[in-house]
């Protein structure tokens, strides 16, 4: 009877993969790249859409950003004093503030606009539903242009037609 050895293994060789080890690995790669091309098209879209060159997009952007709790968003359509004037200067403080103001069920209406040169004002009827009940607002959107992007920088209620 021999006595057989184990042969030496050289630890620089690719490890042996199963069928189970290739499908999760390809499981895997199909995830980090499905998250790769979403993150391509949310960057996409923010830097190509309307949003930068389109007041009525960027109040609708303001609204959707405030809606899903979005600081960084919040920050990028937003001029720096109105953030201070709103006391939103932090992303803690925006967080807070966003989810005080749950709301159920949120719709936006424009009902006008109105650009020149690098200001403009965006007019919306605003209806949602929170704990206390449907409500509907109407407000002015006060927005600037700076460095191509329109940015929301007041709201107020609308006292006019």
């Amino acid at each position: 009877m021999t006595d057989t050895q184990p042969e030496p293994t050289d630890p620089t060789a690719a490890p042996v993969t199963t069928p189970e080890r290739r499908r999760g690995r390809r499981v895997a790669m199909v995830a980090a790249v499905a998250v790769v091309v979403a993150g391509a098209a949310t960057a996409v879209v923010l830097t190509t859409s309307d949003g930068g060159s389109d007041p009525v997009q960027a109040v609708q952007d303001y609204d959707a950003v405030f809606k899903q709790k979005d600081c960084d968003g919040f920050n990028d359509l937003t001029t720096r004093s109105f953030r201070t004037e709103l006391g939103l200067t932090s992303c803690a403080k925006f967080d807070v503030n966003a989810k005080d103001a749950s709301i159920a069920s949120f719709r936006l209406t424009v009902r006008s606009s109105d650009v020149r040169d690098d200001t403009a004002s965006v007019r919306t009827e605003e209806t949602f539903s929170s704990e206390a009940g449907k409500q509907t607002v109407k407000l002015v959107y006060a927005l600037v242009k700076d460095d191509g992007v329109w940015l929301v920088d007041g709201i107020t209620a609308d006292k006019g037609v």
